[in-house]
């Protein structure tokens, strides 16, 4: 994703900065319990589809944040992705005896 640079650093490089590292993985922490509480409250039947868009839109943008805090590249990310991917489509493949028709 790119998002607004100033001042040549990219925004969530100066949210970084700005709040520091320990205080920003902290908040990823936080958010990423928010989206599991409301996954949660789905799961109860008490579901609220803007708030779980929100809790996913912040878990978005504090990955990034972790991404840059730990030094992360896209091409790593991106390329664990993929085998993330691959993997996934073997399990499905799998659990489907290979009856599944999309890949």
């Amino acid at each position: 994703m790119v998002f607004m640079r100033q001042y040549g650093k990219s925004l969530y490089e100066l949210a970084i900065e700005t709040y520091g590292e320990d205080n920003q993985k902290r908040k990823a922490v936080e958010e990423l319990g928010e989206l599991s509480n409301e996954i949660l409250r789905d799961l109860d039947g008490r579901g609220d589809r803007d708030k779980i868009i929100d809790e996913i839109s912040d878990v978005y943008i504090m990955l990034e944040q972790v991404a840059i805090m730990y030094g992360l590249t896209t091409e790593e990310t991106g390329n664990r992705v993929i085998y993330k991917h691959e993997r996934l489509s073997s399990k499905i493949k799998e659990a489907t005896n290979g009856t599944n028709k999309k890949d």
